[in-house]
């Protein structure tokens, strides 16, 4: 069939929206910057850089000249405290349709994970997957698109909408309805959609699962062991990274993981070699909705597996740990900083624990 150049820059308008959406909420929080953070952050270093991607020769660059490129590139921000009180960085990898952003501050605008973990002491590394926020996606199969006037060629990009968001982060069991004692800033909902971004890694071969965790592997090829902090869709991705570092990882802590692809056996037993925290906020027992029961089932079975292969892993829901009204997005709510206490000494007993590099 054929798509004309206007339906298909439809398409790549489609995609910065969610970088649009991006810059309204800094400018909606731009009069908050000061009281974002906790007090002063002393810092001996930060910075980033790009790890991973790949060199491709394109005619596809719509209308910028035949040439090359790095694609499937993957971005990292980093933050080195002045005082070190930890033995291992912490690595943080966001969820779908998401960026670092869900790390470095909340819907309201209060301190996020990444500088308060900073602010502990822990030289903490923030990406943006292949094909999301900071690193970019590929414009080949969609300019291909247009130059052969194929819609075929051009991949369907998905955006998660307002309202499915509410029930499917359990904000709510319907849309406009919070759960009773929430913990996420109803107020501030629009904020966590301007934080959403398309899912622009369809654009690579293989999708994020393909793309992802060689990224994240050469990223500890370069800066050594570490502790990875997943959420979500970043669960496989996490896992299928488990397979190809698994001397390179201290310890995980995945946030409501996906559990898809199922880990193979290799994977399982790449797991005993450290520590593993499956972790869950409220709402999920009884609750059909995907980051739901079936997911908590899903990563308990997992769980079982790695324990049955003689690893330390433990799933865990935040009611039982004294947390109430968290949401998927529990690094944001109101008591986030509370769970990222909770999870620091979980750091401390379960990894630190077994000395230092």
């Amino acid at each position: 069939m054929g798509l004309s150049v206007r339906s298909i820059q439809h398409v790549i308008g489609a995609i910065a929206i969610g970088a649009a959406f991006q810059v309204a909420s800094l400018s909606a929080h731009a009069d908050k910057t000061a009281t974002v953070l906790g007090g002063p952050l002393l810092l001996k270093d930060e910075g980033s850089f790009f790890v991973g991607g790949e060199i491709v020769n394109s005619i596809y660059t719509g209308g910028a000249g035949n040439g090359s490129y790095v694609r499937k590139q993957m971005y990292v921000d980093y933050k080195v405290p002045a005082q070190k009180n930890h033995s291992w960085p912490i690595v943080f990898l966001h969820g779908g349709g998401l960026t670092g952003a869900t790390w470095e501050t909340t819907p309201d605008g209060r301190e996020g994970w990444d500088t308060y973990f900073a602010r502990k002491g822990f030289t903490t590394y923030v990406v943006d997957m292949p094909g999301r926020g900071r690193a970019g996606f590929d414009p080949e199969p969609i300019n291909h698109g247009v130059v052969d006037q194929n819609i075929s060629l051009v991949p369907s990009i998905q955006r998660f909408t307002r309202e499915r968001a509410w029930t499917f982060f359990r904000i709510g069991p319907t849309v406009g309805t919070p759960y009773p004692g929430t913990q996420f800033p109803i107020d501030s909902a629009d904020q966590l959609s301007a934080q959403g971004v398309p899912y622009a890694e369809v654009t690579f071969q293989g999708g994020g699962q393909a793309n992802t965790p060689p990224a994240m592997a050469a990223l500890l090829d370069r800066i050594g062991p570490a502790i990875i902090i997943s959420h979500s869709l970043g669960g496989p991705q996490t896992d299928a990274l488990v397979g190809l570092r698994p001397n390179l990882i201290k310890g995980v802590i995945n946030i409501e993981a996906v559990q898809n692809p199922i880990p193979t056996d290799n994977i399982v037993k790449a797991y005993t070699n450290f520590p593993d925290l499956e972790l869950f906020g409220d709402n999920v027992l009884g609750n059909p909705v995907s980051t739901g029961q079936p997911r908590y089932d899903a990563r308990s079975q997992f769980v079982k597996r790695i324990n049955d292969a003689g690893g330390d892993a433990k799933v865990v829901l935040l009611p039982d740990v004294g947390f109430t009204g968290n949401t998927h997005m529990l690094m944001q709510e109101k008591n986030n900083l509370q769970i990222a206490d909770w999870i620091i000494d979980w750091i401390g007993a379960k990894v630190e624990s077994k000395g230092k590099n």
